[in-house]
Order: C-alpha cells, then structure tokens, then sequence
C-alpha cells in the first residue's frame, strides 16, 4: 500500500505541470514501474495533446519491459474516443498487467467504464490509492462534472480597517488603488493563469479598467466575464481589447456594440449567481476566479455559490470607502507574504456523512460476544447457536430458554456470566466511542441507517438499565431504522428519501459501508462512497486517518 502510495504522489506531483493548460480536460499523471524502478512517466500537457498514460509509454525506451509492468495513473483511463484515442487501449495493448488508480473519473463518458475494461482485459486493477488528494488535484474538473458548474473562487484584498476600495471622493483616475504589495499582485496573476476564467462587477471595470491578464505571470489569459446589467461598461475599455475572450451579463442586448463581447442575457432581479454559474456552464468553463467587487462578491456568498475565499489583509488604512464582503469564514489558513496577510478559507468538500452501520455493527457485536463466550468455555461458535440466535430474535423463545441452550455447551458458566458475554456490546469497543462520534459530529452532518428495531432497542435499556444507545444517537442529526416492526426497508429507498427531502447534497456527502449490495446503491445515486470493511480493526483510527 505504501508503495501504491508514492507512485501516485508521483503522479499527482506530474500532474500539476498541467495546471491551467489543460482545459477542459483534468490534469492528469502518469508512472511506470517495473521490479521497483521508474521506467516511464509523463503528463497531460495540453488538450488534444496526448494523455498523460500515452506520454508515460512513449518514454518506456524498453517496450518488452511493459508485460510485467504496473502503471499508475492519478485519474482513472479514459474509455472513449474524443480527440485523442481511449487510453485504457493502449494499456491493453501493450499488456500491462497491473493498473493502480489514483480516483474514477466523474466525467460520464467515463465513470467507471475505463476501469470495467481494463478489468475485462485481465488487467489487475487498483482503485483509491490517495483518492483524496486526487481528488483535490482536479476539484475543478470534479466540481463541474458532478454539480454542473464551474468551481468559484473568490478572491479580494482589504486594508486593515477593512475597506476595499476608498470613497470615491479620494480618487481621481480611473485605475487601481493598490492595497497590497507587488508580490501579493503578482501571485494573483498566477493565479489567473491556473483558472480558466476571471470575473468582476460593473463599478470595477468602470472605476478601475482593469486588464484582467497575467501580464506579471507566463500563462494563459483566462476568459474576462464582466456584469454589466444596464450597458454602461465603455466599449473602449480593456476588457474589450483582442487579448482574450470575454463574456458580458446583462439584462437586455439593447444597444449592444462592442466588439469582442459575447452577451448573454439574464435576469437580474433573482438569483443571479445561479444564473451565472449555469450559464458558465454551458460554456464549458470549469473555474472562475471573482476579483470583485464588494457587490458582486456578496452576490455569490449569500446564494452559498463559493468553494474558496483568498482575501489579503494590507498594511494599509483608508477609514472610509466600499467596505469589504461581509463572510464567516472556517477551515482557515494564513500565510505572511511581506507586510500582506493572505487566508485561504475552503468549504468542507464532505460536510454530510450516512453511516450504513448495521452490519458493521453485528460483525463487531458477533465477534466480541464469541471472544466473551470462550472465555466461559465455549469450544467454537457452530449452527445450534446461530439457530437460537435466530429463534430469540424472531421471538419464538424466551429469553431464559436461549441462555439455557448455550448453557448446555458452557456447563460451568452461570446465566448471569453468559447475559454479560452477549451484552458485550456494552464494553469499550471501538466503535461506540462516543467521543470520537462528538468529535465528529462537531465537523459534519452524521446521518445514521440502523439495521435495528427501534423498539427493540427501547426494550434492550430498560431491561439493562443502561442509556448507552440513547448517547450513542444523539450524535447524530437523525437516525433512521432500517427494521421497523421486523420490516426491512430497501436502501436505496432510504437514500432516495434523504435526497428527496433536501437533508444531503448527494456530492456532499460521503457514505460509510461494508457491503456491496448497499454501496452499489448509493453509488448509483451519486453518493460519495467509502467502502469500509472494518473486520476487526479500529474503527476510529480508520476514520481519523481517512475523514478528519
């Protein structure tokens, strides 16, 4: 696993080289390795340029050393033929045996099918080594595919008495007023260059004719969108200039005359980021960049329609003028850049999480009541008691009658001793740590589906004394029963009525099993899916490695 992992870090490390040149396709690495040494690598460089696995063959200068290769790639292969041929033939072509995947891709001319081929051509197929970080790689591609807009960053800078811009009274030209320093300047025109487009209110083009380019960074010119709701913007401005495209909003095509200026009409009465991010859409622009200002801002925070804030903090006062955004920010970072502050603030990509957990549940339940049971003298666990098991559920035997029957195979151990031992639900095992469901609890939205009788489960504390499942659910926001008067509903019923009633976003959240039947289903309403096949080992440490 460790060396699965540092091949993809690899590739991701190659990836990157990608980044901002490579729309609208994902940036992708590539890796080769043969008895432990790199033979090949490569990256997707450029769209309908060849893809990162093609390059990474094409480097193999011994092609006979490919039929006992591994490669590993950060993005699942394609399987479909767009400007480049399918890249899972090309694997299969060359017979290379061993295939490790960094993530699926989102992309439903893909989703799993390259994975299906290369699986049906024999190929020994890994799937989800540092998934996250892949992930995270290309959250831009994967924003786009699966909530069908572009990924929103918004990005301003405020002085220390929190205005972006002084009152109007104090200017006199129509150009910048510089709250941060050049370098701080000069790493947003890098990030210019990594995003494909840049977008910015009115009164901004208006006070300020900015270029909107990366004249302080080597890249591309991101694509200019500009709101101009009333056709006030001068045709002579820059955004109007031959040095890249540019897309302008507004509320009619009246007097329209600009040259350069694709306009698209939108209502400007409600929604207006919906409408804006849809319609980016539609051109097929998968991140924006929104430079301001302070209207157009708060615009896209109070339709929750951001995925990162990048705000810098000058050195400087203005004591009036536009004041800045208004935002509670979370999950912050802050980094010093000369005399400039920069934080960095990102939405939870995963902020809901579905437990599926009965099973997991009577797996660790089972194998702790066995331990508890050899303990009295139990020999093995064997059908007889599978068969009382089954019996006392149903109800068709009494309590005191399915003790006796494992008396039988443990003489020497009193009811008493067998009722703790089966109730070994109750001791300190890994998954009812409560507090780690608090801790978890206090980051994300915990919904849980129980393979249990809520009744049944009433009936258990009293007749314990004990308030334990009582604690244990009020960690999380609620609690579904998948047995409800020994009825079993179907899962994906479950799922289809938390999407239905708008409690989960289905790509915000992550769902937690252990079997295949429950997370085929939620894979096929687009749940986020980890599949957790716990065993006996520590529920927490899994959690806290993979999730927080």
């Amino acid at each position: 696993m460790k060396t699965n992992e540092t091949y993809i870090r690899r590739c991701i490390e190659l990836a990157k080289n990608g980044l901002g040149t490579t729309y609208p396709n994902p940036m992708v690495g590539s890796v080769i390795v043969c008895d432990g040494k790199i033979i090949g690598e490569g990256w997707h460089k450029k769209s309908g340029e060849p893809h990162a696995e093609v390059n990474a063959v094409n480097s193999v200068k011994d092609k006979s050393l490919l039929k006992k290769s591994t490669i590993y790639v950060s993005l699942e292969p394609c399987s479909h033929f767009g400007k480049t041929p399918p890249c899972c033939d090309l694997i299969i072509q060359n017979k290379i045996p061993n295939v490790v995947i960094g993530t699926v891709d989102p992309n439903i001319k893909v989703a799993g099918n390259g994975i299906k081929k290369l699986m049906e051509a024999g190929a020994n197929v890994t799937v989800g080594i540092l998934e996250n970080e892949c992930n995270e790689l290309n959250k831009r591609f994967f924003t786009f595919h699966e909530k069908k807009r572009p990924y929103v960053i918004l990005k301003w800078a405020e002085s220390q008495d929190g205005f972006i811009a002084p009152s109007k009274n104090s200017r006199n030209e129509q150009k910048p007023v510089w709250i941060t320093n050049e370098f701080s300047r000069q790493l947003v025109h890098k990030w210019r260059s990594e995003e494909q487009a840049i977008l910015v209110g009115t009164q901004t083009v208006i006070d300020d004719n900015p270029k909107l380019d990366v004249r302080d960074w080597t890249g591309n010119n991101p694509v200019r969108i500009v709101l101009d709701q009333n056709n006030r913007i001068s045709k002579d401005s820059h955004i109007f200039n031959n040095q890249a495209k540019t897309i302008v909003f507004s509320k009619s095509t009246a007097s329209i005359n600009k040259e350069n200026g694709n306009f698209e009409v939108i209502d400007f009465g409600q929604n207006i980021a919906q409408q804006i991010v849809h319609t980016l859409y539609q051109h097929q622009i998968q991140s924006v960049i929104i430079e301001g200002g302070q209207k157009t801002l708060q615009t896209f925070i109070d339709e929750n329609l951001w995925d990162e804030t990048r705000m810098f903090i000058g050195n400087n006062y203005f004591e009036n003028g536009i004041k800045a955004p208004i935002i509670a920010l979370k999950n912050t970072e802050k980094h010093s850049i000369g005399n400039d502050t920069l934080i960095i603030s990102r939405e939870t990509m995963i902020n809901t999480i579905i437990f599926d957990f009965g099973d997991i549940f009577i797996n660790l339940d089972k194998q702790a009541t066995i331990d508890g049971l050899k303990k009295l003298g139990l020999k093995e666990w064997n059908e007889e008691l599978d068969e009382l098991n089954i019996q006392f559920e149903k109800g068709q035997i009494s309590r005191e009658d399915f003790l006796l029957g494992f008396q039988k195979q443990m003489p020497n151990a009193s009811l008493d001793e067998i009722l703790a031992a089966w109730n070994a639900v109750l001791l300190d095992f890994p998954l009812y740590r409560l507090e780690f469901l608090q801790k978890l609890s206090k980051k994300y939205r915990l919904f849980l589906l129980s393979n249990t009788d809520s009744i049944h489960i009433d009936t258990f504390e009293k007749e314990n004394g004990t308030s334990f499942y009582s604690d244990f659910y009020q960690c999380f926001e609620k609690v579904y029963f998948s047995f409800e008067m020994g009825m079993r509903k179907p899962d994906a019923e479950i799922y289809n009525y938390l999407l239905n009633n708008h409690e989960l976003s289905a790509k915000h959240t992550l769902f937690v099993d252990d079997k295949k039947e429950n997370t085929d289903a939620a894979l096929a309403l687009g749940l986020h899916v980890w599949n957790l096949q716990v065993g006996q080992e520590d529920v927490i440490n899994l959690f806290d490695k993979e999730i927080l």
